[in-house]
């Protein structure tokens, strides 16, 4: 779910939301690696993890922004 991009003076800022399923922690920590390799800027802002319940695995709500330099 994107939002409306934010302006600022030296960036913008596109924050948006995702949700997924995930078996465990660790493939969230992988996730999050491979964000941190990428080219592109993003701020992870908030992090919710849920058991979807009898061994189903992890729901994971994450809300975070893509930065580009103006």
């Amino acid at each position: 779910r994107p939002e409306p991009e934010l302006k600022f003076a030296q960036y913008s800022k596109y924050p948006f939301e995702i949700s997924f399923v995930i078996n465990n922690y660790h493939d969230l920590g992988k996730f999050v690696s491979r964000m941190e390799s990428s080219n592109d800027v993003y701020v992870i802002e908030t992090i919710i993890a849920k058991h979807e319940g009898s061994g189903k695995g992890l729901l994971i709500n994450l809300r975070l922004s893509s930065i580009t330099i103006n």
